[in-house]
């Protein structure tokens, strides 16, 4: 064992042909330098030199990835890469200071400490995740958790890991290769009970930035909203800037479509890896704008190189909202597109979005995928139907629209079928040099609601 972690291992690590993970920033930085680290303190007594060697490396090139996390412990590769990634961190991180007795400031990188709380955000009532980039929504056990609990001394950063392990899903369990760690992490936090995170509202600055606002921790049929933001042309990265998803009624009801494996696109040709605006990547379904819950003006993508950072936000129990510009996202198409997405008095959802358009008209196309049955009820209403629930998008607008639903088959044979899903949402054609405003209601259980007055999103 020993001759193989050395062999197979450790020295191969120094050719060049097998060590780019050295200089890049995503994940896979974090998880070969923590691996190496550990083989190298396993074989220590032995090989003493090159193991200082491999554990002096690997605390230099983790940086990179590291810094990601500031300012404020987002991480731009969204949830199931933060799993992944960032466990592999904190086992270098641990492993350093049990063995060596320092972390060399690795902990203390900006906004590692609080990137728990983000993960956490990131789990809706539905127990789905917002999986927004490549990401899966089913949940992800994280051991770390119960790291970051401890050195925060925050005990209900690991409430959804403790959720998980009372409902006993040992499917999920046994495919975690952390789960040890729990044992490890988890002990550290004594016998404190382990209580619900209380905060309802959840934004902060990033590379790759989203805002999350829930009515309830305690209630499986909570209202949840998610909101992304940032920027598409990094690693895993999908046309998403400006999607959201809804929870409600304990059903989701608008999806962000899960990954599909680079293997069954790549094995067509497809090179994934290269983000420019003609690139292979914007070419498969699942990637695009029309497939997200965001805006597409004349079918047309978004632009690569836009980004949307947060403006204005309110964590107001009656009001939560965020409103970010994207316009960059468009800025081929229109002069001004602004998107606010909240939970109104704690009974629905509201997205709303403000169109200033060029010397063009443009045909909008508002998208929701979803995995409910959709009915059109008129031009500006829409019945959606899950698990004997409902939900109406109802639309209110200053140009008329028309409400429809498009098929997630899609013509490619590269594409992964989409089964038991459609996209629901609406058409408008805006005249050249005009504004247009689209407020659209998600209403839980389909009620009519008070006739309410459309608010700018400047007066929000």
């Amino acid at each position: 064992m020993k001759n193989a972690i050395v062999e197979k291992g450790l020295k191969p690590s120094f050719d060049k042909k097998y060590n780019a993970w050295l200089q890049v920033k995503n994940n896979w930085n974090q998880v070969c330098n923590a691996g190496m680290t550990v083989g190298a303190m396993a074989v220590y007594e032995d090989y003493p030199e090159l193991a200082e060697k491999i554990i002096e490396r690997s605390i230099q090139s983790v940086q990179i990835p590291m810094k990601r996390y500031a300012p404020d412990g987002t991480c731009p590769e969204g949830y199931s890469c933060w799993a992944y990634g960032t466990t592999y961190s904190v086992l270098l991180i641990d492993a350093l200071e049990g063995v060596l007795e320092t972390y060399f400031g690795l902990k203390k990188s900006p906004g590692f400490l609080k990137t728990a709380s983000f993960f956490q955000q990131l789990l809706g009532p539905t127990q789905q995740s917002f999986n927004y980039s490549d990401g899966n929504s089913t949940p992800e056990m994280a051991a770390a958790s119960f790291w970051f609990a401890h050195q925060n001394n925050t005990p209900s950063l690991a409430w959804n890991d403790v959720q998980m392990i009372k409902e006993g899903n040992a499917k999920m369990m046994e495919a975690d290769r952390f789960l040890p760690f729990v044992l490890i992490w988890g002990n550290r936090l004594g016998k404190d009970k382990i209580q619900r995170p209380q905060q309802l509202f959840w934004s902060r600055d990033g590379e790759n930035l989203v805002a999350l606002m829930r009515t309830s921790w305690k209630n499986k049929d909570a209202l949840s909203l998610g909101f992304k933001l940032g920027s598409h042309n990094m690693e895993y990265g999908h046309m998403d800037v400006g999607s959201f998803v809804f929870d409600a009624l304990g059903e989701r009801w608008s999806m962000d479509f899960k990954m599909q494996s680079y293997i069954t696109l790549e094995q067509k040709g497809l090179n994934l890896w290269t983000y420019g605006q003609n690139s292979d990547r914007w070419t498969v379904f699942r990637y695009k704008n029309q497939s997200h819950s965001t805006l597409t003006f004349d079918e047309q993508l978004q632009v690569v190189k836009g980004k949307a950072v947060l403006g204005k936000t309110s964590s107001h129990p009656n009001f939560s909202f965020a409103i970010s510009d994207i316009s960059e996202l468009y800025a081929n198409k229109v002069k001004k597109a602004v998107r606010g997405v909240a939970l109104r008095n704690k009974k629905y959802a509201l997205i709303q979005d403000e169109i200033t358009t060029g010397p063009s008209s443009v045909k909008l196309r508002w998208s929701m995928p979803t995995e409910a049955k959709a009915e059109v009820l008129s031009p500006n209403e829409l019945l959606l139907t899950k698990n004997g629930e409902k939900l109406l998008l109802k639309v209110h607008s200053d140009v008329p629209v028309q409400a429809t639903t498009w098929s997630t088959t899609s013509p490619n044979d590269f594409d992964a079928p989409n089964p038991g899903s459609g996209i629901v949402g609406f058409e408008a054609n805006i005249p050249s040099e005009s504004e247009a405003t689209f407020s659209v209601q998600l209403i839980p259980k389909a009620k009519v609601l008070k006739s309410e007055k459309i608010i700018p999103l400047s007066q929000w």
